[in-house]
């Protein structure tokens, strides 16, 4: 689907994925028992495990050598000013996001697990599969082609680190750790059966 998309309809393959993903969850998720489905959930995390690893190898390393080449023209003294007003920013945008779509959320994770899901936001994966592409296109800009992957490259590592780093904290500190008095007792009793 992401190649057809690309290749051949010049449109983009992410959204082509995400589209198709939807149309068969909505028309063939009936058709699937709810044994296989649970084996399916645990191919499918492996294989995103996997996925995010070669894509970080990958993109990592294309980064490091595009540094290497082009590391006057990379780094600018005013990068470290956008990066920490940008980093900012897309945590102040995921929090606000979260806050509206609370009235969605609270059902399955309450308000502590919302600010955990505002603090977490994503791994960043995608975002710097899509820089990487931007910053092969030869049509664009160097300047906004550097642009891009310097932002992109540098929010995804500021949220691995600061984000990630904090996340236990947090989850902590909201009580997400915690498991109930109710759940222990069923975890213990069935413990006991097996």
């Amino acid at each position: 689907t992401f190649y057809l998309a690309e290749a051949f309809f010049h449109v983009s393959g992410v959204l082509a994925l995400v589209v198709c993903g939807l149309y068969v969850s909505v028309n063939f998720s009936g058709c699937i028992t709810p044994e296989t489905q649970e084996q399916m959930h645990g191919v499918w995390e492996l294989a995103v495990f996997m996925s995010n690893t070669v894509i970080f190898a990958f993109i990592g390393v294309g980064v490091a050598n595009i540094a290497f080449t082009d590391f006057q023209e990379l780094f600018e003294a005013e990068d470290l000013f956008n990066l920490c007003f940008m980093y900012i920013a897309v945590n102040v945008v995921r929090s606000i996001v979260v806050f509206v779509s609370f009235p969605m959320l609270k059902a399955k994770v309450g308000w502590r697990g919302s600010v955990l899901v505002a603090w977490g936001g994503l791994r960043g994966a995608v975002g710097l599969v899509l820089a990487f592409m931007v910053y092969r296109i030869p049509h664009v800009g160097r300047a906004q082609r550097r642009d891009f992957l310097v932002q992109t490259a540098g929010i995804v590592v500021g949220t691995l680190l600061i984000n990630g780093f904090f996340t236990k904290n947090l989850a902590h500190y909201l009580r997400l750790d915690q498991v109930s008095d109710a759940k222990l007792i069923r975890y213990r009793s069935a413990i006991r059966i097996l």
